[in-house]
């Protein structure tokens, strides 16, 4: 070996990059970071093995086609290999021809990217839950039934956030227990989990952990972890690696549990676990959404209740109103009528829809006595709560009547004035006959002092 040969070997050898050179196939070389590599001790565990020994399975046909007649494609490729222990590994490889021994060999170097395949993973997975995130929170707003909502929920989980199940139990205070209202993603049978007087595996199961406790329940070891024992057979018989379980609110009070399941082993990170926290969140949020809508609803069904009770008394004191042969009239602080019956109209000559709004002062007394009367109304308004005033009208004719009227204050619950109720007996008539028995009086003594003087 001629002094540069040697130097490229002592390059190679002190490499950090796994370095490999295989012919036909098969490894002849590797150096001291291709035996860590794969697991080996030294370098003879590797050399004279078939590259498809060393080539993950799923990379088979990918391996065949580089290996065939020991052609060398210089692009890099990604592949997964296997270690002596088995364990895979994602790598880069990039090779080479060189020649090797007087021979033609390829020399390729292997870049292990599996922490960085990893991140690549984890990235994605977590930029589904952002995207589930966002579609939650979009239901939120318009899915307008709860159990809508949370059936929403366990689909947009399964659809766009890679769990393989998703459920969620409602708790029933009757019964006290966890009841699945919805689910999405793999079938089992839906879940009742009794909280009180609970069995072992309902106690320690992830919804009642989790409904109990009132934090996040997760484990991401469902084989290997002895405190799921109780419960592992009872959510998927083997198939699930990891769960989770969030518990939710409403109105403050712990009322129901996202369940999630994944197939993977370890799949629950803290940036998960942060993203469905938020998403438990706000299901709170839109339960109490729920709640205030359906409080809105209640009170207008109320307020419509009531007011429709109010137009039937309305309607009922309206009718006896309109019966009654006396005159009825309200009135406003300000002097505006804001009530009148039918036998007042026929009186004043004007129609209902006339008179309410109208200065009843300005509409319904002679001018001549306009002053006079609002300093009686003020009087009124600033007395007792019952008086008796009589005082002209004038109908829109221009016929002038006497009324005596009967005045009550009105008042608002807060013992605030907001007018006057006033019924109104018609003189006219009575004064007028009062008129005529005192004419026929003055006849008959005006006869009786001609017949004395006779």
């Amino acid at each position: 070996m001629n002094e540069r040969e040697g130097l490229y070997r002592a390059l190679v050898e002190l490499s950090p990059e796994a370095l490999a050179v295989r012919r036909h196939g098969i490894l002849i070389y590797v150096n001291p970071a291709a035996v860590a590599m794969f697991g080996a001790t030294d370098a003879s565990m590797l050399v004279g093995k078939s590259i498809l020994q060393l080539v993950h399975p799923d990379f088979h046909s990918i391996a065949l086609a580089r290996l065939a007649e020991d052609t060398v494609d210089s692009s890099t490729v990604e592949m997964r290999v296997v270690r002596l222990d088995g364990t895979p590994r994602d790598v880069e490889i990039q090779s080479t021809t060189i020649p090797y021994d007087g021979e033609s060999a390829v020399l390729s170097s292997l870049r292990d990217i599996t922490q960085h395949k990893r991140h690549e993973v984890e990235i994605e997975r977590l930029n589904r839950l952002y995207a589930a995130l966002s579609r939650v929170n979009q239901a939120i707003v318009r899915v307008p039934a709860r159990n809508d909502l949370f059936q929403s929920v366990c689909r947009i989980l399964i659809d766009h956030g890679g769990m393989r199940m998703a459920r969620i139990g409602w708790h029933t205070s009757e019964t006290d227990e966890l009841i699945d209202v919805a689910s999405a993603g793999a079938v089992y049978p839906l879940q009742r989990i009794r909280l009180r007087g609970a069995t072992p595996l309902e106690a320690l199961s992830p919804a009642g952990t989790a409904f109990r406790e009132q934090r996040a329940f997760v484990c991401n070891d469902v084989f290997d972890d002895p405190l799921a024992l109780p419960w592992r057979d009872s959510i998927g018989g083997g198939e699930f690696q990891s769960c989770a379980a969030f518990p939710f609110r409403q109105k403050g009070v712990v009322s129901g549990v996202l369940s999630v399941y994944a197939i993977e082993a370890d799949f629950f990170k803290d940036k998960e676990i942060a993203l469905l926290e938020a998403a438990a969140r706000d299901i709170s949020f839109g339960l109490d959404n729920l709640v205030r809508a359906d409080e809105r609803r209640q009170a207008y069904d109320a307020a419509r209740e009531a007011e429709a009770a109010v137009r039937v008394e309305r309607d009922r004191a309206q009718r006896y109103l309109d019966t009654a042969e006396v005159i009825l009239l309200a009135l406003d602080p300000e002097g505006r009528i804001t009530l009148v019956n039918r036998y007042a109209c026929s009186i004043f000559g004007w129609t209902p829809e006339e008179m309410l709004g109208r200065d009843f002062i300005d509409t319904c007394v002679p001018p001549a006595i306009r002053g006079e009367t609002r300093m009686k109304l003020a009087t009124v308004l600033s007395g007792p709560d019952s008086s008796i005033v009589e005082n002209a009208i004038i109908t829109r004719g221009g016929k002038v009547r006497l009324v005596e009227w009967r005045n009550t204050l009105l008042r608002d619950g807060n013992g605030r004035l907001i007018g006057t109720l006033s019924s109104g007996t018609d003189l006219t008539h009575r004064n007028e006959s009062n008129e005529a028995l005192r004419a026929a009086e003055e006849r008959w003594l005006v006869v009786s002092e001609e017949l004395d003087a006779r």
